[in-house]
């Protein structure tokens, strides 16, 4: 389970630019599923907390990410392991650099 951990953690902390903050929301198309789109910051973990707090029935988090800071996408991958649910990842970077 600690591998999935960092797979999870990884996939959201490598970056090699700079962008906007993530786009933490319920999935479009599938209603108990948390869509997170963009790269990490440092207060994602909070919107991303909050969207489970109100969508209780979510089993599943879809990760479209190329990568943020260590520590809140840590957060989130600790948090998706404790509440069991199911990670899906889909890389955007090819070859990332760690972030700060």
């Amino acid at each position: 389970m600690r591998h999935i951990l960092t797979i999870i953690a990884a996939a959201l902390a490598i970056s090699a630019a700079p962008a906007k903050a993530a786009e933490i929301t319920l999935h479009p198309y599938q209603r108990n599923s948390i869509l997170i789109s963009g790269r990490i910051e440092a207060n994602d973990y909070a919107a991303f907390f909050d969207l489970l707090d109100t969508f209780p029935q979510v089993k599943t988090v879809f990760l479209n990410s190329g990568g943020g800071h260590l520590r809140p996408a840590t957060t989130i991958a600790r948090t998706i392991e404790r509440e069991s649910l199911k990670p899906l990842s889909r890389i955007t970077r090819s070859v990332p650099a760690l972030a700060q």
